[in-house]
């Protein structure tokens, strides 16, 4: 079809629980766009196959490279968390794993 859209099954189960969460709609938008961020760092491999690991080179590479603040580095974190969570249909829980810096 001209001009239609591919929507990715996972970002739109994504969406579904960050609407069910009820975040306000930038935090959607952010968390979509740091997820996206997060996928192309690691060369656009599937989230599940992302571990621990790879989550800190890349909080790594935000705090020396980019330089976000703290803030940006947490919310970093939690929208790839969120994402993997849905990737294996568990409910999404932060790692633990502190920001960089």
């Amino acid at each position: 079809m001209a001009g239609a859209t591919h929507r990715s099954p996972l970002l739109e189960e994504v969406r579904a629980t960050i609407r069910v969460r009820h975040y306000r709609i930038r935090t959607e938008e952010a968390y979509l766009l740091w997820m996206r961020r997060f996928v192309l760092f690691h060369g656009k491999h599937h989230p599940r196959d992302i571990g621990a690991r790879e989550a800190g080179h890349f909080l790594s590479y935000l705090a020396v490279e980019e330089r976000v603040s703290a803030s940006t580095q947490n919310q970093a974190l939690n929208a790839p968390v969120l994402l993997v969570s849905a990737c294996a249909g568990a409910p999404a829980r932060r790692t633990g794993r502190r920001r960089a810096g």
